[in-house]
């Protein structure tokens, strides 16, 4: 799932996320921003809410990519990895929310000191995990619908399970809708507008949140099979691989 955090006084685990601040209408971001994300999806965003002129104090990523290279352009503080203490660096670095966009480091402890919010590419409480996007293509959903729900969520302990802040849909060509890096390039201005109007909501003091409804399913990761895996494979079984990854789905078989 993709967060925001909000840094807020230590408080009770139980607490419900509640946004204080006080009311007031305005148009641009006046935050101190820390940015947590992987590859080219996660750099797009980053670069989008640069291009807004959000103040980005510091950014993580799992591993070294076009991430480090937007920091090393804008002189923004980076390192290849979260670690257990990325609270701690909140802490230090005394910003206002942090935006986590496939970021898999972001420890219990951050969540349940500070206000987090997060976005998840599927209309909640469908497709809840950590391929929501692989998921849709597989089983035909995008293409049928031909478009992509955007949720901005509370991030709660429990697995995409927040309340909801922001939705949005965002409209796919066929291509689109069965390729999930396509998928992705579409939706990544999109999913930079959606967190930047919900920040934008907090600031104001306005935010509203939904509970989610309705019955819940979940998209678990899906495991990609080796060349021996496809040779064991009958055709109709290697059919989704290469609808979710594109032609690349079938490398493996070469």
């Amino acid at each position: 799932m993709l967060p925001l955090i909000l840094s807020a006084p230590l408080r009770s685990r139980f607490d419900p996320l509640k946004f204080s601040r006080p009311k007031r209408e305005k148009e641009k971001l006046e935050s101190t921003v820390a940015f947590l994300g992987t590859g080219a999806f996660g750099a797009v965003t980053l670069q989008h809410l640069l291009n807004n002129k959000v103040y980005v104090a510091m950014a993580r990523s799992n591993h070294k990519d076009q991430i480090s290279d937007i920091c090393d352009k804008y002189n923004i503080d980076h390192r290849n990895s979260g670690s257990r203490d990325i609270h701690l660096e909140l802490r230090d670095f005394n910003v206002d929310i942090v935006v986590t966009n496939m970021f898999e480091q972001l420890s219990q402890k951050a969540i349940r000191e500070f206000d987090c919010i997060g976005i998840h590419p599927s209309a909640v409480p469908k497709y809840r995990g950590g391929c929501p996007i692989e998921h849709q293509i597989a089983d035909g959903t995008l293409s049928e619908q031909k478009y992509i729900d955007l949720s901005v969520l509370q991030l709660s302990p429990q697995l995409d399970k927040g309340k909801i802040l922001h939705q949005t849909q965002v409209h796919l060509t066929k291509e689109e809708a069965n390729v999930t890096y396509k998928t992705l390039r579409k939706i990544a201005g999109p999913v930079a507008n959606a967190l930047y109007q919900a920040m934008l909501a907090i600031e104001n003091g306005n935010p509203t949140l939904t509970p989610q409804e309705g019955r819940a399913s979940y998209a678990k990761a899906i495991k990609f099979p080796d060349r021996f895996d496809f040779l064991r494979m009958r055709a109709n079984d290697i059919i989704p691989y290469i609808k979710v990854w594109g032609p690349a789905g079938a490398f493996p078989i070469c």
